[in-house]
């Protein structure tokens, strides 16, 4: 009777089924089915899409961070730029004034290019030699001032003392009515000593010390230094002005050798 009640059911659920699937509907079964299978369904789409979500969040925060990076290389590219920019632009001014330089009485100008420097000896090599005229103990100048003095030339290179060279003493002076003179000498890169007789003076800080009228090769006038302080007299009468030299060597790039 048993088989007999659920073979009746199951006729009866299959032409329910087979009605609704001819009337364009989803039959009782499908409904029921539907009912309990539709909420874990949405939830494990939801789910789905929220994991897809996250990875996809994943892959642009790696892609951010990559164009952050890159942006961050241009940028430091660009400082460079800028730098080798401004460097180049500091050069090109540096030598226009340079060409601008007055006139010399007497000299000629010859233009070189500082090819080596070395600060153990306070010596520099420069691209013009006896072929271009150059000759020992004659000065070299730059913009601001003078740089030293030609030691020694070959054919086409020559090679100067700087005025920061505790070997080279140049005449100098400091004007004034009558202006005093005396040597000068270096005693290293930034400070140079300038030694004179009139110890009576009172020399202020600032004041500008050119080279004297009294050199045979050197012309007169051409900027040394900057008086720092004056040290206490010595024996036998002579002052020490402490000098900073007016040119900063690792700045200059072309410098004139007076013929």
């Amino acid at each position: 009777m048993l088989i007999m009640g659920l073979l009746v059911i199951a006729y009866g659920l299959a032409q329910l089924q087979s009605s609704a699937r001819n009337a364009g509907r989803i039959d009782f079964v499908g409904q029921t089915v539907l009912f309990i299978t539709k909420p874990a369904s949405i939830n494990l789409g939801n789910a789905l899409d929220g994991n897809a979500r996250f990875w996809s969040t994943v892959f642009k925060t790696a892609e951010i961070r990559a164009e952050n990076e890159r942006l961050k290389s241009l940028e430091a590219s660009w400082r460079q730029y800028q730098e080798a920019v401004d460097s180049l632009e500091s050069q090109l001014n540096n030598v226009r004034r340079t060409v601008g330089l007055n006139a010399v009485k007497g000299k000629v100008k010859i233009a070189a290019d500082i090819i080596a420097f070395d600060p153990v000896t306070s010596r520099i090599t420069l691209s013009a030699g006896s072929r271009q005229g150059v000759e020992p103990g004659q000065a070299v100048v730059a913009t601001a001032g003078l740089v030293g003095q030609i030691q020694s030339v070959d054919r086409n290179n020559s090679q100067a003392l700087l005025v920061s060279s505790p070997v080279l003493r140049i005449g100098a002076m400091i004007g004034g009515q009558p202006p005093v003179t005396g040597l000068i000498r270096g005693q290293g890169p930034r400070r140079l000593v300038f030694e004179l007789i009139e110890s009576s003076r009172t020399y202020n800080q600032g004041e500008l010390v050119v080279t004297s009228i009294h050199s045979e090769r050197t012309p007169p006038n051409i900027p040394i230094g900057i008086v720092l302080s004056q040290e206490p007299a010595q024996e036998y009468g002579i002052a020490r002005i402490v000098v900073a030299p007016t040119v900063e060597i690792s700045e200059v790039r072309e410098v004139f050798i007076l013929k």
